[in-house]
């Protein structure tokens, strides 16, 4: 039988959805001087200032509708998503027998995605595979366990009117000592870090994700200015970049304490 008969898709994929807050949409959309304009009177105003996480991303969602084959009935459902149209890259979510998956962590864009039915006899049926939309705003914010400020790098638009690639550099806050399941999942299933970029003060000389995730003590200290953390750094920044030119160490994270000053 044909193994895309079955599924049929609701309209809400061709829509683009919002992976922004609505404070982190009010931020990305003021028209001022990030730069020289940002005093703590603005900050307040747009909600930017206090001592909350706010860079917690929302959830994506993506409904279906599947009717199983005579006889048989669906245990549950597997979502696979991912970058590449042939889902070469495909990352799996296993969900319930409801015709609905809500998740963090989509690309920025066009998102290629397929659903298959797991049946109560052990067989699969799959639908084609088709996109879902994501709005385009920068910074593509994440959602990684209990971790804050954890942004994809890419997306944004280049002068000349290419975008750099989502998928190859993230800034977080550290994952710590012990990080928990959730964090081990998303960096290393999800992302497929290769390498971990210290630039907190201190630091060792392995990374808590293991063995296989290279490690980079860049660490920097913070001193009693945030804002001459680059000239009183310069040296350890050159690291970094050194790091950042070697292809073989892509995907890559980096990160301080809570991924602000020094990482920013």
């Amino acid at each position: 039988s044909d193994v895309q008969a079955g599924f049929s898709f609701n309209s809400d994929i061709t829509v683009a959805q919002e992976i922004h807050t609505a404070d982190q949409k009010k931020f990305l959309s003021w028209g001022g001087d990030y730069y020289n304009g940002l005093n703590p009177t603005v900050l307040n105003n747009l909600n930017a200032k206090g001592d909350s996480d706010k860079s917690q991303p929302n959830k994506v969602k993506v409904t279906w509708n599947y009717n199983a084959p005579s006889g048989k009935t669906v245990k549950n459902y597997t979502f696979i998503t991912g970058q590449k149209s042939d889902l070469s890259d495909g990352y799996s979510i296993t969900g319930t027998s409801a015709k609905e998956i809500s998740f963090y962590n989509p690309f920025l864009g066009d998102n290629y995605f397929k659903v298959i039915a797991n049946l109560s006899d052990g067989s699969t049926q799959e639908s084609e595979i088709k996109i879902f939309k994501v709005d385009e705003t920068a910074p593509r914010n994440l959602k990684i366990g209990s971790m804050a400020n954890c942004r994809d790098m890419g997306g944004r638009k280049t002068v000349a009117g290419g975008k750099i690639k989502q998928g190859l550099i993230y800034r977080t806050a550290e994952p710590g000592s012990n990080p928990s399941q959730e964090i081990k999942d998303e960096l290393m299933k999800r992302f497929k870090v290769k390498s971990e970029i210290y630039v907190k003060d201190g630091g060792g000389s392995t990374s808590p994700l293991g063995s296989s995730v290279t490690y980079y003590n860049c660490s920097m200290d913070y001193g009693t200015s945030s804002y001459s953390n680059m000239s009183r750094n310069a040296e350890r920044l050159r690291k970094v970049f050194s790091h950042l030119a070697d292809e073989k160490n892509y995907p890559t994270f980096y990160h301080c304490r809570i991924g602000t000053d020094r990482t920013g």
